[in-house]
């Protein structure tokens, strides 16, 4: 974050440059641009309030900033505030995300002030917000046009592995696909992810595209998988509340006394999802992990049709005690079940 020392002194001059146009002009610019206000208005609410059109409004802005362009006194007050805002667009590689302009440049009441500003830097381009990138500013097309084209890059690869990535491997990635880009080859990692709406941190220190529900988990299952992931071992249900509720309510949420995740609603939701298998008395692993879906009798069934031979109790213990945490008694309660399971002479289990 930028020092207090590079916060843009620019209130004087802007009134003075507003001073210089028609009151009409002057409220209009004022008001779009929330100076000495609450909030911007969009052109409806100010056509509405002096029962104009929405397009007579745009017409207003656009003339009243032409003026103001076109004036001498544009470049002798603003020079100051333009090379600061140079300065700081080229540090970041020559596109920032506006957001991190407006943070390091402007108090947060003098940032309409800058937004005013930034408009009528000359040579100065701007980038709207869209579902990949933030609202950013760029020393000029090419650069614009550069950093746009290396951050839907580095998503569609994303999109392509599917898989979440440690900081380390996704400033690699960017460096990679940064040789393809000369503005950007030696622009930090964190400036270029900066600008992509996209890309962002999830639990556990991984990072990804917003959309997966690694990375942005919305509800117990998802969340009850991110866990299981980070522990890497069967858990409990009452337990996996437990964890659901240490990485994913923040401080604040218990501040407001968020409700916390109730046990029975994690049994409930994961007995019902192909994700997770029920493999002891409220235990649960991922079905990724090997453990199969069924009661303790399913599985001995599909134990046994799999070896296709005769097999020792021992042995057959053995064999589901890799697929279930349930103790030997239960077992050999199951495989007394004549109804599926026979005993031969020498002590060993066939399917009926």
């Amino acid at each position: 974050m930028a020092g207090r020392s590079q916060k843009l002194n620019i209130r004087n001059s802007v009134s003075k440059l507003l001073s210089s146009i028609s009151d009409k002009n002057r409220e209009v610019l004022e008001r779009r641009f929330g100076i000495d206000r609450d909030e911007t208005e969009t052109l409806e609410s100010i056509g509405k309030s002096h029962k104009i059109t929405r397009e007579r409004v745009r017409q207003i802005q656009e003339y009243g900033l032409k003026k103001i362009m076109a004036s001498e006194e544009r470049i002798s007050l603003l020079a100051p505030a333009f090379g600061k805002i140079e300065a700081y667009i080229n540090k970041k590689g020559g596109v920032a995300k506006e957001s991190d302009v407006f943070e390091a440049l402007a108090s947060q009441d003098d940032r309409a002030y800058l937004a005013f500003v930034l408009r009528l830097m000359p040579g100065l381009v701007f980038g709207k917000e869209s579902d990949d990138m933030h609202a950013r500013h760029a020393l000029d097309a090419g650069f614009l046009k550069d950093a746009d084209a290396l951050v839907v890059k580095i998503h569609k690869v994303l999109e392509v592995s599917a898989d979440p990535l440690r900081f380390s491997s996704l400033k690699s990635l960017v460096k990679d696909e940064s040789q393809n880009f000369n503005k950007f080859i030696s622009v930090s990692p964190e400036n270029i992810l900066a600008l992509s709406r996209r890309i962002k941190q999830g639990p556990f220190s991984a990072y990804g595209l917003a959309e997966w529900s690694r990375i942005s988990p919305r509800g117990v299952r998802d969340k009850a998988h991110l866990v299981f992931e980070s522990e890497k071992r069967p858990l409990h249900f009452k337990e996996i509340s437990q964890f659901i509720d240490k990485y994913f309510v923040s401080a604040a949420d218990e501040a407001n006394n968020v409700r916390q995740t109730h046990p029975q609603t994690v049994h409930n939701e994961l007995i019902k999802d192909p994700r997770f298998v029920l493999i002891g008395r409220g235990l649960y692993a991922l079905s990724e992990w090997g453990y199969e879906p069924g009661t303790v009798k399913d599985v001995l069934v599909q134990i046994l049709k799999d070896a296709g031979r005769p097999m020792l109790k021992e042995d057959v213990l053995q064999l589901i005690s890799e697929r279930r945490f349930v103790k030997p008694n239960t077992i050999f309660l199951n495989l007394q079940n004549r109804n599926y399971f026979k005993k031969l002479e020498d002590g060993k289990y066939f399917l009926a």
